[in-house]
């Protein structure tokens, strides 16, 4: 009898905890966050006693303080040994169930969000529904291409230059290949524990302090991104001043150029980083991609034309040797990093499962390969061992008035891509102190974006080489966000061994693994032994 009424005791406690999470959740704002202020939902037990979701369950395996208890009793164990066992057990699968059914309870939230924007009131926007879909494929797709393509595009002429055109593209295919693959991997992580934040997947996958190593190479990825589009709106700058007959010669000289990058700073990029949302930047960024795409078609037509006045250059490699090949790998690899928006773009699908996130990222990275190849490829046919660094140092705006035209759509690219990179920064310096934007006054928050984007542009100014930041970036921080960091997510999210996983996933998750390292250990490597040899 004892028994019997702790366990309807045990019965009604739960059915509490669930209508109160149900009614929570009812009366919840349209887009509630995940997690508490910490980020990790704390459960209770029969015993009041308070624990971590991911000491009760992660993925399909069952772990408690971080050790797996072993579900099988000793036969010679005496009646006294097993009761306390057996309630433990039993405890186990109750807080399995619990950590379960949130998982479900945010799956059904997720659903609820994506059918809301689908069927929207809006005039517009349901016009728009008509023609790509809120959350389908080709919508997922196409937030992967605009996320992927950036400033990384005006490096890849120079890494052909580097990696010669059979290497270059080799590195183009893998690479494409490996950034598929690691979304399919993050989407099975979100998919098995429910989570769709790179922060939170961190820490509740790997353990505390992992969630701050994660931080602090996105926060390096947003900062130094945003130190590589001071350079690159630089050399726009400098290609319509050097080359302007009315400019004087200071304004001609590195000085002049830095300054009128300031001043272009001061007033169209830095009102772009104090507001606390992102999202009204996103319409500014689809229209920039666009001029990208522009820019690309540019490149083969002066390509062309100078192929045809002048005939194919004698001085072309196929394949280079050495720490420059290597060089030419980290600034491909900057160019597909788009695995920080991974997990949000699996959380916004429809009918989300691994497949249609494979479908989606195939598509959106087959876009951006053919963009990199053709730009990277008739780049370097035009101007052959001549670009070292940024393409647009290359071209006079001046006298091309296409050019020109596409000089001004690269501007509105880097302007906006500045801030999309800065305000993830600010929002990961926000995490390391606990915090975040919603809850810090709009002027804290003005006076913290102002700093970091200021430090941002007097290290763009003063360092000379793109290539140089864009090998860094793509070595580091490429390798961990999209090599190293999804295969170990798939690694602990829980049952990895391959007769769960199959063999595909098991030997392609420490394949990729492996790539992360080399690209890290070499890639970094080499850019550190290219910058030593020329002037930054």
């Amino acid at each position: 009898m004892p028994t019997k009424d702790r366990e309807a005791t045990s019965d009604e406690r739960h059915c509490e905890q669930q209508e109160s999470r149900s009614h929570a959740r009812d009366n919840a704002p349209e887009d509630p966050p995940e997690y508490g202020e910490d980020g990790l939902q704390m459960l209770h037990n029969d015993d009041q006693q308070e624990y971590l979701v991911e000491e009760a369950v992660v993925g399909g395996g069952l772990r408690v303080g971080g050790e797996h208890r072993s579900k099988k009793i000793s036969s010679t164990s005496s009646a006294d040994d097993r009761e306390p066992a057996a309630e433990s057990s039993t405890q186990h699968a109750t807080d399995m169930d619990i950590a379960q059914q949130i998982i479900a309870a945010d799956q059904r939230d997720r659903e609820d969000r994506v059918w809301r924007r689908r069927n929207t009131t809006n005039p517009v926007l349901r016009a728009l529904q008509v023609i790509m879909p809120y959350g389908g494929i080709l919508s997922s797709a196409f937030s992967i291409a605009s996320s992927t393509i950036g400033g990384g595009i005006i490096g890849l002429p120079a890494a052909f230059q580097m990696s010669g055109i059979g290497m270059a593209i080799i590195y183009l295919v893998v690479v494409a290949i490996m950034a598929v693959y690691s979304f399919v991997l993050l989407a099975i992580v979100s998919q098995k524990t429910g989570l769709y934040n790179w922060e939170i997947i961190a820490r509740r996958l790997m353990g505390r302090g992992w969630d701050y190593f994660v931080v602090f190479v996105l926060w390096v990825l947003g900062f130094g991104g945003g130190v590589s589009y001071t350079i690159a709106l630089k050399s726009i700058l400098t290609g319509f001043l050097k080359n302007s007959p009315t400019a004087s010669n200071y304004i001609k000289s590195e000085s002049g150029a830095r300054l009128i990058t300031s001043v272009l700073w001061i007033v169209v990029i830095l009102p772009m980083c104090l507001p606390k949302e992102i999202n009204s930047l996103r319409i500014l960024s689809t229209i920039a991609i666009l001029f990208v795409v522009f820019f690309t078609i540019t490149c083969i037509i002066h390509s062309g034309q100078s192929l045809s006045s002048r005939g194919m250059r004698d001085d072309l490699v196929g394949f280079q040797t050495g720490n420059t090949a290597i060089a030419g790998l980290s600034n491909l690899m900057f160019a597909f990093i788009a695995q920080v928006n991974a997990p949000e773009i699996s959380r916004e699908m429809y009918k989300f499962s691994v497949y249609r996130v494979f479908l989606a990222t195939l598509i959106g990275m087959s876009l951006c390969a053919v963009l990199y190849f053709l730009t990277g490829l008739f780049g370097y046919l035009d101007f052959g061992p001549e670009v070292s660094d940024s393409i647009l140092a290359m071209y006079n705006p001046m006298k091309d008035h296409l050019m020109a035209i596409s000089y001004v759509g690269m501007l509105l690219k880097i302007s906006v891509g500045f801030a999309l990179h800065l305000i993830p920064a600010r929002d990961c310096l926000y995490y390391m102190i606990g915090t975040e934007a919603s809850r810090v006054p709009w002027w804290k928050n003005a006076i913290m974006c102002a700093v970091q984007s200021a430090l941002a542009l007097v290290a763009g100014l003063f360092i000379p080489r793109i290539s140089t930041v864009f090998g860094l970036l793509g070595g580091f921080c490429g390798g961990f966000v999209g090599f190293i960091f999804p295969s170990l997510f798939m690694m602990y999210s829980g049952g990895f061994c391959a007769s769960r996983v199959g063999w595909g996933h098991f030997l392609g998750t420490y394949a990729l693994l492996l790539v992360g390292v080399i690209a890290v250990v070499w890639g970094t490597g080499a850019a550190i032994y290219g910058a030593t040899l020329s002037s930054w």
